[in-house]
């Protein structure tokens, strides 16, 4: 899912040169992720730090859900912003686990998993972490 058309075209065509047949790209907008029902799991890659409108986002996530469905967040470390306010690690595109942790929680997540050092490279600036979650209940 993105609200992206020209990164869902890179993407379709991804999926067909690498002959993938178990994903879809999907144009969902800033307030809907237009995403079907009865999902085994949800994967945000890099992305949950531009979700402009989580209020109505994380729900749409957890009802698209199974209710042992996964919601994996995979995102980049605020490095140099990591003490300042949210609003500033948004600017730079990045964002604390700490901070996607509470909201997953107010959104009615539970967390299953949290790696601060996912993907960690010791010779770049740049450090990812995951959370993994499920919807605590339908």
């Amino acid at each position: 899912m993105d609200i992206d058309e020209g990164t869902l075209k890179s993407a379709r065509r991804r999926f067909k040169r690498e002959k993938l047949r178990n994903v879809e790209a999907i144009h969902g907008a800033a307030d809907n992720p237009k995403l079907p029902s009865n999902l085994d799991a949800v994967l945000s890659v890099r992305a949950y730090h531009e979700y402009e409108m989580l209020a109505e986002t994380l729900p749409a996530v957890k009802a698209a859900l199974k209710p042992e469905g996964v919601f994996v967040v995979i995102d980049e470390w605020p490095i140099r912003t990591m003490n300042r306010p949210r609003e500033v690690q948004l600017k730079n595109h990045v964002l604390a686990p700490s901070l996607v942790e509470e909201d997953l929680k107010k959104a009615g997540f539970e967390i299953l998993h949290r790696d601060d050092e996912f993907l960690d490279d010791l010779d770049k600036e740049e450090a990812q972490w995951l959370i993994s979650a499920r919807p605590l209940s339908k």
